[in-house]
């Protein structure tokens, strides 16, 4: 008679937890296994989405480990997917046996066992066309390996941080991915996590946050930037989220880069008011300075963000050259300021923040730490706190704007009144 499966749970709150990951995955056949998640997203991430990790034991013996992702609500109840990977081929893991021991920890959550290295099936779709020569839908088999590809040419890390195929299938149920086609070919990918957990946002605000999107990953073919592409991809992502009743996205961007902040707070009208300091440990092309990330929260039922991408609401960068009311916290990388009690603060970034990296390395560490010093000591979702809302420009120079919190700006954001 076989040893009896004894389950462990990993403690995303230990000391230990990125150096058990790890340990984890090399057994799980890491750095060439194709079928596991990055790194970086299994020891960030999946702990702040409401996911978890086990080990499986028998004997003493290591025999799989299981990764739950919360799973697309089916009538109101929570569920998951079990990602099971099993390390030995021929050792006999009974499925309901795992299950059954999910029990104790998820109550009467259902749980979905799912074999990554099964054959998946994809359900391509292109159900929504915002312009003339492009449409946009869920991936088929073969575009599913474009978005890998796309990863790697974009960020040039290694093949380890990029994600897995399999995630944007069918049966994974724990994703959501759009692709867009131009003049049908892939022009670009978005995807990202079911969340039952997530930042804690305005007790004001009516929303619900029992089930969230974590918006993980965005990328654009170079020759088909300039299009509007991820605007419209970031459109489809809002549409598909309103029609399943969830209210929140959240993803998570370099305040440093400009464009981004572009994007995500001027023309998609999110916001944001939590901050990750080094939240990720890679270094790649984009990344050679410690990854702080700025928390985004899109209310994508808001009037404000409906008429965004109406094309009604987006903000052109505040002219902070012509508005003295808004008190700068900083000077270049240097001279920051904490002591500041205004209505609305600026926090200047650099123009060009890929390249300085490139091409001064100590300037770019300044930068960092001045502004993760910055970020970390005004932002929060309470009033008093300060809330990212816009970007504001004093000729060649880029800032962030943040307003304090009162009711009125909280109502502002669900209004879409533009200051």
């Amino acid at each position: 008679m076989s040893p009896l499966l004894r389950i462990t749970w990993l403690d995303p709150q230990a000391s230990t937890w990125n150096a058990d990951l790890s340990s984890l995955r090399l057994s799980l056949g890491a750095p060439t296994n194709p079928a596991l998640l990055p790194p970086h997203f299994m020891q960030a991430t999946l702990p702040r989405i409401g996911g978890s990790v086990f080990l499986a034991h028998r004997g003493g013996q290591l025999v799989g480990a299981g990764f739950l992702f919360p799973r697309a609500c089916q009538a109101g109840a929570r569920s998951y997917t079990l990602r099971w990977h099993q390390l030995e081929p021929g050792e006999q893991v009974d499925p309901q046996s795992i299950i059954a021991h999910m029990e104790p920890r998820l109550g009467s959550a259902a749980v979905v066992l799912y074999d990554p290295a099964a054959i998946q099936s994809y359900e391509a779709t292109s159900g929504w066309s915002p312009s003339a020569g492009l449409s946009i839908g869920h991936p088929d088999e073969h575009e599913v390996r474009s978005i890998r590809q796309l990863q790697e040419a974009i960020w040039q890390g290694a093949s380890d941080d990029l994600y897995p195929v399999d995630i944007h299938s069918i049966g994974f149920g724990a994703t959501h991915t759009l692709v867009a086609r131009r003049a049908g070919t892939m022009a670009g990918f978005l995807f990202g996590f079911y969340a039952c957990a997530g930042p804690g946002v305005p007790a004001a605000w009516p929303v619900r946050t029992g089930l969230r999107l974590e918006s993980q990953l965005l990328g654009v073919v170079p020759e088909h930037r300039a299009h509007g592409i991820a605007t419209a991809l970031k459109a489809a992502q809002a549409q598909a989220m309103v029609e399943a009743g969830i209210d929140l996205v959240h993803w998570t961007f370099d305040p440093l880069q400009v464009a981004n902040a572009m994007l995500n707070l001027s023309r998609l009208r999110a916001v944001a008011f939590t901050f990750y300091p080094r939240l990720y440990r890679f270094r790649n092309a984009l990344n050679r300075v410690d990854a702080s990330r700025l928390g985004v929260t899109w209310l994508v039922r808001s009037r404000r963000v409906r008429a965004a991408l109406a094309g009604q609401g987006a903000a052109e960068p505040r002219d902070l050259a012509a508005d003295r009311s808004v008190v700068r916290v900083n000077d270049g990388c240097g001279s920051p300021c904490f002591g500041v009690d205004a209505a609305t603060i600026a926090l200047e970034i650099p123009a060009r923040w890929t390249a300085l990296q490139a091409s001064a390395l100590e300037e770019a560490r300044a930068w960092r730490q001045t502004t993760d010093d910055l970020l970390s000591h005004y932002l929060g979702h309470v009033e008093g706190r300060y809330m990212v809302t816009g970007v504001g420009r004093d000729g060649p120079r880029c800032y962030l704007v943040a307003e304090r919190i009162d009711r009125s700006l909280l109502q502002r954001v669900l209004d879409g009144e533009i200051p």
